[in-house]
């Protein structure tokens, strides 16, 4: 009996011991969670980084509200944009705000997985009344392979010449308060419900932490490039910054063949859309940020892996230079062009791109 006894003691005491430790860790996991701050930014939600390394700490200028529509294209538009999460993430951000306020076009966005380019092309609306503008638009690492859904390659369309579009007038968009960017917003480093922080997010952190500081060994498509200059970004380590693995692999999508194929579906897409001289097209590409940061990247092995200038420079009358002008500000000094946990533009990021393309079409329209 006594034997008995001294075993059921000793297993309810194993039992609590074990509830004692696992509740433990999982307190210790979630007070982890709750410093790593609110998750924002894209990257650092693949990486499971920590945004109190990694979230900017700047401002960011946001309109009241988005001065374009997006998702809905039932009626004409002056302008009508077809991208993918460039033109789409941040709606209070985006360019197309700056570009309305300062051409006074119409506009309207359309999500390229959801609204295919050939769709976009036969829609009625289209069709009938055709935009002063179609601009194109989608990240550099995936612009071959989105071409290749988005348009043919005809080589014999694509050899034939290509005669200046006679453009409408543009419409005029109702004017609103909300003209500029007006509102200055900071990222939140608070959980506003402490109920959202999971235990598995410092778990995860920690994990993943581990496998990269002591083994070298990177287990998601988020990944860490060291600085030359420190000055680039708002975050906490700022003298390094987070980059999408895409953004290395994109080589495999640019060889000389992939290249080729790229320029007969490009020279077919401009024939078919400025063919009938009503539409302007304009292929407004996203430079990687790696791309856009390589002259200040620390590890030399990693530069020079982009494509896109050459491309650009051999079709001046579709390529807004995003590549060069984004340089140029960066290389100015200012911060979080492109934000410190994200594959995406800040802010100001996003300004530079619409005057770029600004300046595009008032040169073209001279």
């Amino acid at each position: 009996m006594s034997f008995s006894i001294s075993s059921s003691e000793s297993d309810r005491g194993y039992v609590l011991g074990t509830l004692i430790l696992t509740g433990l860790a999982v307190l210790f996991f979630f007070a982890i969670g709750v410093r790593m701050q609110p998750l924002e930014g894209d990257l650092t939600r693949i990486g499971s980084y920590a945004e109190k390394d990694f979230g900017w700490n700047g401002e960011q200028a946001l309109f009241v509200r988005p001065l374009y529509t997006q998702g809905t294209y039932e009626h004409p538009h002056d302008v009508v944009v077809v991208g993918d999460s460039f033109s789409l993430s941040r709606p209070l951000a985006q360019w197309q705000n700056h570009l309305v306020a300062s051409t006074g076009m119409s506009l309207v966005t359309l999500d390229v997985g959801k609204n295919p380019l050939r769709d976009v092309l036969a829609k009625q609306v289209f069709q009938q009344h055709p935009p002063r503008y179609l601009i194109v638009s989608f990240v550099e690492r995936n612009f071959p392979n989105q071409m290749r859904g988005a348009a043919d390659c005809l080589p014999e369309l694509a050899a034939t010449s290509v005669a200046r579009p006679q453009l409408e007038k543009a419409g005029e968009v109702q004017k609103t308060a909300a003209g500029s960017a007006s509102q200055l917003a900071k990222r939140p480093t608070d959980w506003p419900d402490l109920r959202d922080v999971k235990p598995s997010l410092g778990a995860t952190h920690l994990y993943l932490g581990a496998m990269r500081s002591h083994w070298n060994i990177e287990r998601t498509n988020a990944l860490t490039v060291k600085l030359a200059r420190p000055d680039l970004f708002t975050n906490a380590l700022s003298d390094t910054t987070l980059i999408y693995k895409g953004d290395l692999q994109k080589i495999a999508q640019w060889d000389p063949v992939s290249q080729n194929d790229l320029r007969c579906r490009i020279d077919t897409l401009w024939r078919q859309i400025e063919g009938p001289g009503r539409t302007k097209l304009i292929l407004l590409i996203a430079p990687d940020k790696l791309t856009a940061y390589s002259p200040w990247i620390a590890d030399r092995r990693i530069n020079g892996l982009s494509s896109l200038a050459t491309i650009a420079e051999s079709y001046p009358d579709l390529f807004p230079r995003l590549d060069d002008s984004l340089k140029r500000v960066i290389e100015a000094g200012v911060q979080d062009v492109y934000l410190p946990n994200d594959t995406h533009w800040g802010s100001s990021g996003h300004t530079t791109v619409a005057h770029t393309l600004a300046a595009f079409i008032r040169d073209y329209e001279r």
